[in-house]
């Protein structure tokens, strides 16, 4: 007689059920296999039991709820416990077992527009409160009706945050980030190729930050009369909120809004690889994480010959517009109290069509661009109150065109862009104060050619400084003053912008707030 012996990694109830139910038919076979085999079978019943039982005694179950400051439920917080991981549900509650040899007991508490909140669980622990705190871009706001949920920010009046959820699961955005912005209050498009129009302003007087830098150019190339997209993919943000009405003084060169990008934190991204495959579009994602960092990197490519073979637009393209991007995100902790966070997007495309003006004149229009786009961001903790952040990107365009104007004409532009930023800031429960310095870099060289050259070059550079105060009055009336400074070289000219805000809550669903302020913008 062989008897097989089955090692169980991990004992479940269903498991025990199964084993019993083995051992009890081994017990009515009796007659065959006799009294040894009878006692085996009983001797794993009693060891079923045991195990299982045994289990059922080292679990503990954590029951809890997030608040914020003023006591109100806060959803979607991030709760990590060592490899555990579950989120706060709509009344902001939660729910963890895990077992009771677990020596480490650090939790994690995470959400944007929160400060995160580290704590240590005592053993034993079966129920907790925790209260999140304000980030510096985000206070406890009133749900605007409107297509889309809007919270009334600290300084601005009015903050619209949106989710990677959102903007994957929104049909009229196809995964595009600023296009899903495109049916939120106050925010219209231009008609011609889709770029954002803010409060009535033309697109270029909003600004792309990604993690508190300026993006230039976010915007990928187009044919006439075709859609830009975003050229930065949804999934490298945990957080992305649209600010208009008013903005603080550490955010210059936009007079009609802000769209600020923040990059994911290494607690929320997942080691996983991802193929995405659709009648235009391939893709690759992997992104690897280790305990001090991690990385993203993603290739992909996109070619629009299936659809413009069905779909006709008016065009004859020659040449379907075609796209080959990648980029890599990293992001490392060298401490408790420094990190950094690395970046790199690139892209290449292009596309030849001919069309018809409206004197029936043919045009053959090649468009051609090289896309860079590298940031670097350094973050160091002092102490609980005071840090210090350093960040620089660097910006790249190239772009060529053919009958882009006039027939037979040809346009070259070389657009480098360079933003440098250093921010000193403390924080309290009462008060948060951020001073910093930045320079702006903008060399742009044009070749325009019709039957000879005519060359365009500006070297633009812009040095800012600027100091913000954001006051917690009492649990409902927050306050800002801030002042910026921003001096242009080559324009000769100094401008001066002070700010102030006001905001005061009425109740949960209602808040009254005043912000005035000075707003400048270099010209294109």
């Amino acid at each position: 007689m062989k008897i097989k012996l089955l090692t169980y990694k991990r004992f479940t109830k269903t498991t025990a059920r199964k084993l019993i139910f083995f051992c009890s038919c081994g017990l009515r076979r009796k007659l065959i296999y006799g009294t040894f085999a009878s006692k085996v079978y009983l001797g794993l019943f009693l060891v079923a039991l045991f195990v299982h039982e045994g289990k059922a005694q080292t679990q503990s179950v954590l029951n809890g709820k997030v608040v914020d400051k003023s006591n109100l439920p806060i959803a979607g917080v991030a709760i990590d416990f060592n490899y555990l991981t579950t989120s706060s549900d709509a009344e902001g509650k939660f729910i963890l077992t895990y077992p009771d040899t677990l020596k480490n007991r650090i939790m994690r508490f995470s959400m944007f527009g929160y400060k995160t909140k580290t704590m240590l669980l005592n053993k034993g622990q079966e129920n907790i409160r925790v209260i999140l705190f304000d980030s510096l871009y985000n206070l406890q706001g009133a749900v605007v009706t409107t297509p889309k949920y809007g919270r009334f920010s600290d300084y601005s009046a009015q903050n619209i945050k949106m989710s990677m959820f959102d903007i994957v699961t929104n049909p009229s955005a196809m995964a595009d980030i600023l296009g899903n912005m495109r049916v939120l209050p106050g925010v219209q498009t231009n008609d011609n190729d889709g770029r954002l129009i803010v409060q009535g302003g033309s697109p270029e007087e909003s600004q792309v930050y990604i993690n508190d830098l300026i993006v230039a150019n976010p915007y990928t190339a187009a044919s006439r009369n075709a859609g830009v997209r975003s050229r930065f993919t949804p999934d490298l943000f945990e957080g992305i909120v649209l600010q208009s009405g008013g903005f603080n003084a550490e955010f210059g060169q936009a007079t009609s809004g802000i769209i600020n990008l923040n990059t994911n934190e290494k607690e929320r991204m997942e080691a996983k690889t991802d193929l995405a495959v659709s009648s235009v579009f391939a893709g690759v994602t992997h992104i690897a994480k280790k305990s001090s960092y991690a990385c993203r990197t993603s290739l992909d490519y996109t070619n629009l010959a299936p659809y413009q073979s069905i779909i006709s637009d008016g065009y004859d393209w020659n040449r379907p517009y075609q796209k080959l991007a990648g980029d890599f995100f990293l992001t490392k902790e060298f401490s408790a109290k420094t990190k950094m966070t690395t970046q790199l997007n690139f892209s290449v495309s292009d596309g030849n069509y001919s069309h018809f003006n409206v004197d029936s004149v043919k045009f053959a229009s090649d468009i051609k661009e090289k896309y860079l786009y590298a940031q670097i961001n350094l973050y160091h903790a002092f102490n609980s109150k005071w840090t210090l952040s350093a960040a620089s990107n660097l910006v790249a365009d190239a772009l060529t065109i053919t009958d882009a104007s006039v027939k037979n004409d040809k346009v070259n532009d070389l657009n480098i862009w360079n933003h440098s930023k250093i921010t000193l800031q403390y924080a309290s429960s009462k008060i948060t104060n951020r001073t910093g310095i930045e320079y702006i870099y903008n060399p742009y060289k044009q070749i325009y050619t019709l039957g000879e050259d005519y060359k365009l070059e500006v070297k633009s550079n812009l040095i800012s400084v600027y100091n913000d105060v954001k006051l917690y009055l009492t649990n409902n009336l927050t306050a800002n003053v801030g002042v910026r400074g921003e001096y242009s070289p080559y324009l000769n000219r100094f401008n001066f912008a002070p700010r102030a805000y006001v905001g005061y809550r009425l109740n949960r669903e209602n808040i009254l707030s005043v912000s005035l302020g000075e707003y400048f913008q270099l010209p294109s």
